[in-house]
């Protein structure tokens, strides 16, 4: 069955990771608004688990890592970033406490944001 092309995105909701605040998703937020979204920085209790379409694959935190199966960044093993339909997935060599403040992730949300794929 096609699929239309993503449809442009006015508003963006932020939702930070576990143990965080928003103030942990500003730089992708400023980032976004200098593109021209709009957007919702949301302040949540944390939560079990969070399914995700960008994943980390380096840690900083090697006690975590030898509990968490296969490649990881340090809190979330890259396999559980993956969910059943997920449109797309991209794993970064980036660690889960910074991932959200890295050009490269920015730009990937970016372009994921604009044409519905991380692909160039």
């Amino acid at each position: 069955m096609p699929v239309a092309g993503p449809a442009r995105a006015d508003h963006v909701i932020l939702v930070h990771g576990l143990a965080r605040s928003p103030q942990s998703m500003q730089p992708m937020e400023k980032a976004l608004q200098g593109a021209g979204y709009q957007t919702v920085n949301l302040r949540h209790p944390s939560r079990k688990k969070t399914v995700r379409a960008l994943a980390g694959d380096r840690s900083i935190n090697s006690i975590n890592s030898r509990m968490i199966p296969g490649p990881d960044d340090g809190k979330v093993s890259v396999e559980n970033t993956k969910a059943e339909g997920m449109s797309d997935h991209v794993v970064v060599h980036r660690t889960h406490p910074m991932i959200m403040k890295r050009r490269e992730v920015i730009d990937l949300t970016l372009r994921f944001l604009a044409k519905g794929s991380f692909a160039p």
